[in-house]
Order: C-alpha cells, then structure tokens, then sequence
C-alpha cells in the first residue's frame, strides 16, 4: 500500500521521552505511514532505542548521523528520504493526540486538496495534565486558503503544526536552512505559506507538545541570540518576496509584530547583562534587527496577531522599538526594553535619526508620528530624591514663556507645532517644549494635549515633583536651550482658575523663574458659542444643558471680565513681561497664531512653513453647529463610551460643514450675541483701551447676524431634512435611558442601587456590609460604574462567563473580583493598561475604572485602548 504520511523525528539525546513518541506514532489507525527517525550523534541511549524500535517496527526507518549536525539538518535529511504524499514533523518528545490524529490530519488535508494542512495542540508538562494551546486558528475546519486571505496564518509558531505535501515543498526546494542548526521552524513554514496555493486548518488538537526545562530551545543565551540573528536576515529574505507581491500585507505586518513582541519580551530578558551587551552576539543581533525590513503597520494588526489585549501594543511602544532597531541604537534598546521608556538624550537621538534619515519624507512623517504617539503618552521617569537634591537652582533656568491661553484660540495647533519640532526647534533656535507636565487627551482627542496641564494642576496643589522633573529634563538635554515654552492655557479655564486664586498660586510655585506671560483673548460671543460646540462634542465632558445656562456658568466663572482677569494676572506676576493678543487678529496672519507666538517670543526669524505641519485632525477645528446639535440630542441617553464615540462619528461624518449654502447659523443668535457683548462692554472698554486698542475695531464690534439653529425656520432644504431624519432615529429616544431618576442622589441604603446592580441584601446582612470599610467602597464603586452607563454588562458577561448570575450581577463581579484579576469592564477600557499609565492610581490601590469615571476622563487620562483600533474592533464585531 502506498505510502500517505511521512513521520519526520530528529533526536538527541532524549532516551527519556522518545519511547513514548515511538509509541504514539505506532498506535496510529486508518492511515498508512512511515516514520523516519534521525538520530544527531546522540551521546546517551536514544541511537540504540531507534535501532531496537525499528527492528520491532516495519514502519520505523532508523538514519544515524556521523555527527551532529543540529535539527535543520536532520529534518532535511528525512525529507531527503521520505516517500509519503504528505510529511509530518513530530520532535523526539511530543506525541500524536490519539490513535487516529494522524488519520484525520491526512483526511483534512486531502479534502482540501491542501499543500499545507495546519492543526492545533495541547500542551503538557512531566506528570501534569495537559492543557489546550491558548488558541486556535481557526474555530471551524477552512480549506483553500493562502496568507492573503487568511493572515491568522501567521499564529502558527512551529513547522510540527503542518502535514505538508511532500511534491509540493520538492517543487518549490522548500527546506529547513542549512545555517541554522536550531530556530528553523519558522522560517521554514513561512516560506512554505507564501508559496502555498491552498491551505487547510483545522481545530483539531493532533500533537501534544511537551514542556521541559531542558530543552535548548528553550535556553537564552548569546548562542541562541546569534541563532537568531542569522533566523531573523532568512525570515527577511522571505518577507521582501511577499512584499513584492503586494496581496499579503495584513500578514507581513502581523507577523513583524510578532518578531516585535518576541524581541521585547524573549530576548529583552538578557539585555540587562553588561557581558551580553559586550558579546559579539549582541552586535549581531542589532544588525540583523536594523536591517530587517519593518513594516510601517506593525502595530495596526491586533485582529490578526493573537494576544490582542497587550497593553503596548496601545501605547506605540512597538512603533517606539521598530525605529530604535532600525536606528541601531544599542544603548537605547537596552533603555527602552527594560524601563519601557526612553531617557531624553536617547528621544534627542532618535529625533536627530530621523531628521537624517535616508528614508522618503512620508516615510520620515510617518516614524515621526509614531514615535510622537508612544512618547507623548510615556512621560519621563520620576525625578529621584538624590537628583532632586542634586539640581542647580531654579535662578539657572534658561527664561519661560508661558502660553496662558485662553482655550479656542488656537492654542492646539500651536502645542501640536512645538511639539513636532520639540528637537528641531532647540537645534535652529534654541527654544525647547519640555515633556514634563504634559497632558495627552483621550479617545478621539488622543492626538491633542492639553499641554502642561499636569505640571500645572500638581503646582497648584502644592507638589513640586513636576517642577523638579522640568528641571532635570532641561539639564539633561545635550544642547542647553535659551529658552522653555510651556503651554498653560487652562490657567485661563474653569478647571483652575476658581476665583483667580490659581493665577497667585502658580506665581508663587514658580518664584524665581524669569516668566513671561502671553495670553490670546477671543471676543466673547465668539468664544463662548465655540466652547459650547467643544463641550457637547466632547466624550468626557458629554454636555446636555442649553446654551442659555452654559453661557451664565461661563459668565458666573469671572473669565469673561478680560479687565479682571488682566488685574488678576498682573497681581500675581507683578515683576513679570505679560502680554495680550487678539486671537482674531492673529488668526488673520499669515501663518496665524504659530507665527504670532514665534514673533511674540523672539524669534520673528523662524519660519513656520519650514517645519513640520500640525495635520488638519491636530488642529482642533470645530465640529460642524448640525453635528453638534445632533450629538447634544444623543447625550441625553447614557451609553458606553465607545458607543460614543461611534455615534459621534457617525452624525459628524453624515452631517455637512456647510448647514444652509453660506448662511450664519449657530446655538446662539444675534440677538443673544448682541446681549452678551452689551453686558461685558464696560470690562472691553477698559481692557482693549490698555492692552489690545489695535482690536478694539473686531473685538468689540456689532455682534455677527447669525440665526438660531434651536429654530427650525433656521434650517432650509436639505439641512433640515437630514435633520429631522436623524432626531428620528431611536438611538436618540430619552426611552432608551437607564439612568436613575433626575434629581435623585443615590445612597447605599436607597432601593435604586439595589436595583441599579442587581443585588438584593437581607437588612441584617446590608448593615453588616456597611461596617466593613472595604465592601462599603466597593458598593460605592458599583453605583458610580453602574450609573455611568460606560459598563458593558453583555462584554462583561461573555468575556467571563463566571459574572453569569453572580450575586448582585456583572458589575459587583468586577468590582469584588475583576479589578483584582485586571478584567476589562467595557471594549473602550483596559483596566491593566490604565494602571500602567496612571501610576498615581496604581499607587494608591484605586479601582482604574472607578477613577476614570470619576476624575480620569474630566482630566483627559487615556483609557488604555487606542481609539483607532477599538473603533476597528467595533465595526468588525457589529459585522
């Protein structure tokens, strides 16, 4: 009978597990085969087990090596001598999963027609259980495919996974590297999928893998590192040829993340050693990583790559890790793997790198953007007491400009541009924007700051760690800079300014810094319709009130009296440089308020248009009045956030720029314009006449004639129609709420929390519960998370089916249970990766998604989930 299947098991030295191979190959039915074992020049008893097995088996052939030559070799030379339509590779210490494993890998493969026929595993270690691999490829059997049109290929990991076609790897000369004595499996199966044709996976576990210490795969060391090198330059060659083809680009990109992840956390481990640093390996290894050919997507593909809830993979850090690899630099590697950070002369080089580089300027834009995103959100460590005791005195600060905004008056785009030139700027005119301090929205605002909003806040609530970091991050810096720009345009907001306390508080924090403000004021109308668009659109901010109340809060608040907030500054900074500029009339320059500011500092020489532009998404543009109107309408039903944000996305995608062929509308009309210009014109008067005379003629002029958009006689033709269409829509029903009732505060002992989180207590048990200091907070947590309207209970519940009629429901589950074990209460929240990014929160035992509900999304802290990707994640699960 012909031959259908080819065992292939090199061996070395393992006596001690080879029987049990022999004997789980023998006992296989319902196919026929041959298994050829190749012993390495073994130094114990395994040459003489394949000798007496292969007398007692007809199907056992024994090839005995005259010196070891590793398992490439042997592998290859069973192929040589293989006669089976279909090869298998099995290792000397694994096992076929039952006695028909072999049959049904072999019947799959011929249904399929199949080159490559991949199947799962199980995993077992000596007298322990086996366990199921975490995941297969596929959840149903697939026939047909290739990597590009299945780039989940790329989570196979070894070449025992495949039955292969014997014909079709001789005619394509697919065979094991010859340079390589181990880590050759995958480069072997990476050529075998891009020459495949047809592809059949299968669920099925077939193989079960071992586990052992001993194993040399399993060792690190600079042998396996200069192993790895030589691996990494034969994976390469066979990437470029997919490259070329142009199909398969979701699988080139997720299997560079994959050697990305394994760079990070496989070999990582051993840059901590000076003797590896010192090895010739070492130099090997960052060679053969700088001359790989790294996709620019690496870190876009979690719905290919398994392990989709790696919290780096969110933070850039893999964009980060690519460019120091492709920059071969060592000395930063070595940073970046152990403190997932880099130190600032390491960002300084990089930058430097990229500003040389040989690469086209899309691709330089593009590294540039993606460096920008894992930095801007990894701020630098934390000043230690001996280099805080070590720093020259504050009276040695090069000079300050602080920008004092106020907010929608450009200040976005002027962030944006010092932030893309941070470095280039210090090169040309020596100006710096410091990191520390910095502030990274969330969510759809991710690619803005909020500036020096966190060095602020920590300034105004007496911590001068902010402070002290400043410092060291200019003294480090390897060209000292003249001058420090830092962007607190919230000092001018409702967050800090109180009663104009904060102004003094600042002042006195920054006692002995030579400070210069500049602050940019908008007429007033203007400023508060803008704001009020801002604050509707926001996800965090969410708001609902008419512009009728929003104005009187904004009023109420003393920042829309420019004559008093003038004095107030002026009282406080009585010694410092201030001064004023009109956002209309720098917004009229060529170059606009960036090139204002550049003036306004010094340096009337640099000019904008040399540096790298802020995009149009960085620049912080209003959303259209209809969009906003609508999105108002929707932020009376409480949702998830990513619910949110794909709502919002929506009206602003369906909705025009333009709402009525050029004619003025806006939330608040001229009638209401007119009003709140009259009631401010004496604090104008007095304030334009001493600061800004030159924008008395725009700045108090007759207010605009704009109608209301609240009217639908405002609305004409088309805009209207789309209008009514979309308030139809039942997302926007107030009959979808599931708040409790307006107006009615929550307490621990009122049924609308019961009923809120599902639980049901005896009286005597609540009061029990109450006096517990630990399970009262928790209870507290669950009315804060459960009013929200942010908790997915359906994720929640799926994702762990133990929260399924848990007593007091999902969210008391992951209050008591998954916060401690780093459960996602929604796809829009990483528990985990909130910590990591909040280390105030890690510190202080807090619950991540209390805190973020809480306080985390008014101050614009991340989620921990890119938006992009989980904006991909929810259109790929509705679909």
């Amino acid at each position: 009978m012909a031959i259908q299947v080819s065992v292939i098991t090199p061996a070395y030295n393992t006596v001690d597990y080879l029987e049990q191979t022999i004997a789980s190959v023998a006992a296989q039915v319902g196919v026929s085969f041959e298994h050829i074992i190749i012993d390495d020049c073994s130094t114990d008893a395994t040459a003489q087990m394949i000798h007496d097995a292969a007398e007692q088996h007809d199907h056992i052939r024994a090839i005995f090596q005259d010196e070891n030559q590793g398992q490439a070799r042997a592998r290859n030379r069973g192929l040589d001598e293989a006669q089976g339509e279909f090869v298998a590779f099995l290792d000397s210490d694994d096992l076929l999963n039952g006695t028909d494993a072999l049959g049904r890998w072999y019947r799959a493969a011929k249904d399929g027609d199949a080159d490559l026929a991949g199947g799962h595993y199980r995993i077992f270690l000596d007298g322990k259980p086996d366990v199921p691999a975490a995941h297969p490829v596929v959840d149903a059997p697939v026939h047909g495919q290739t990597i590009a049109t299945l780039p989940g290929l790329v989570n196979y990991t070894s070449c025992w996974q495949f039955l292969a076609r014997r014909a079709f790897l001789d005619d394509h000369g697919i065979r094991f590297s010859k340079r390589l004595r181990q880590r050759e499996d995958r480069p072997f199966f990476t050529q075998a999928l891009s020459a495949a044709s047809r592809v059949t996976c299968v669920p099925d576990e077939l193989v079960q893998y071992r586990v052992r210490e001993g194993s040399t795969m399993r060792s690190v060391d600079t042998a396996q590192m200069s192993l790895f090198a030589i691996h990494l330059q034969i994976v390469n060659d066979a990437m470029r040829g997919l490259m070329a083809r142009g199909d398969a680009q979701d699988y080139l990109a997720a299997n560079q993340l994959y050697y990305l992840q394994n760079i990070d956390r496989y070999w990582g481990k051993l840059f901590a050693d000076p003797s590896v640093r010192a090895d010739s390996a070492f130099a090997a290894f960052i060679a053969a990583c700088g001359c790989f050919d790294w996709d620019e997507r690496a870190t876009t593909t979690e719905q290919v790559l398994f392990k989709p809830r790696d919290a780096r993979l969110h933070s850039g850090y893999y964009d980060a890790l690519r460019l120091v690899l492709l920059a071969q630099m060592p000395d930063a590697l070595v940073d970046l793997v152990q403190t997932r950070n880099l130190s600032l002369p390491h960002r300084q080089a990089l930058y430097e790198w990229l500003a040389h580089g040989v690469s086209s300027s899309a691709t330089t834009a593009a590294r540039k953007t993606q460096l920008d995103r894992f930095l801007r959100r990894t701020p630098l460590p934390a000043v230690t007491k001996a280099e805080a005791n070590g720093l020259a005195p504050v009276s040695d600060m090069p000079k300050v400009f602080l920008h004092c905004g106020q907010t929608k008056t450009g200040s976005s785009a002027l962030q944006k541009f010092f932030e893309l030139n941070r470095f280039a700027l210090l090169r040309d005119h020596d100006v710096y924007y410091p990191y520390a301090g910095l502030e990274m929205g969330s969510g759809p605002r991710a690619h803005r700051t909020s500036g020096h909003a966190g060095l602020i806040g920590g300034l105004l609530n007496g911590s001068r760690a902010g402070l002290d970091q400043l410092r060291l991050e200019v003294a480090s810096l390897t060209t000292p800079p003249q001058a420090v720009f830092l962007s607190v345009e919230n000092i001018l907001s409702t967050r800090f300014w109180g009663d104009g306390d904060a102004a003094a508080k600042l002042a006195k924090a920054l006692a002995g810094l030579d400070v210069t403000l500049v602050c940019y004021m908008r007429r007033q109308d203007e400023w508060l319709e803008s704001m009020y668009v801002e604050s509707i659109t926001s996800p965090g901010m969410r708001e609902t009130a008419s512009v009728e109340a929003f104005v009187e809060e904004q009023m109420g608040q003393g920042l829309l009296s420019y004559d008093h907030v003038a004095a107030t500054l002026r009282e406080a900074f009585p010694n410092a440089p201030i001064t004023f500029r009109s956002y209309e009339l720098s917004k009229a320059k060529a170059g606009g308020t960036v090139r204002d500011f550049l003036e306004v500092i010094g340096l009337s020489g640099c000019d904008p248009d040399a540096y790298e532009k802020p995009s149009r998404k960085a620049r912080n543009r209003s959303t259209s009045k209809l969009a906003a109107l609508l999105i108002r309408k929707a932020n009376a039903v409480p949702l998830p956030r990513a619910k949110v944000l794909q709502i919002n996305a929506s009206i602003v995608e369906m909705t025009p720029d333009d709402l009525n062929e050029g004619k003025a509308v806006g939330f608040l009309d001229h009638q209401q314009r007119a009003t709140i210009m009259a009631r401010l014109k004496q604090s104008n008067e007095a304030f334009y006449g001493a600061y800004l005379p030159e924008a008395i003629h725009v700045s108090m002029a007759p207010a605009r004639n704009v109608s209301s958009l609240e009217d639908d006689t405002a609305l004409t033709g088309d805009a209207l129609a789309r209008l009514q269409a979309l308030l139809a829509d039942p997302v926007y029903s107030p009959a979808a709420t599931t708040a409790a009732p307006e107006g009615k505060k929550l307490s621990l002992l009122t049924p609308e929390l019961w009923s809120l989180v599902g639980f049901a207590l005896h009286p005597r048990r609540l009061c029990g519960v109450l006096r517990r200091p630990m399970l009262r907070q928790q209870l507290k947590e669950a009315v804060v998370i459960a009013r929200s309207g942010l908790f997915d209970v359906g994720y929640y519940e799926k994702a762990h089916p133990d929260a399924v009629g848990f007593p007091g429901g999902a969210v008391l589950h992951y209050v008591t249970r998954g916060v401690a074990n780093g459960y996602d209460p929604a796809p829009g929240f990483s528990t985990s990766s909130y910590r990591l990014e909040n280390a105030d929160v890690a510190s202080a035992g807090v619950n991540p998604f209390y805190h973020f509900i809480r306080w985390g999304q008014i101050e614009g802290r991340p989620a921990g989930v890119d938006e992009e990707v989980l904006e991909q994640q929810t259109e790929l699960g509705s679909s």
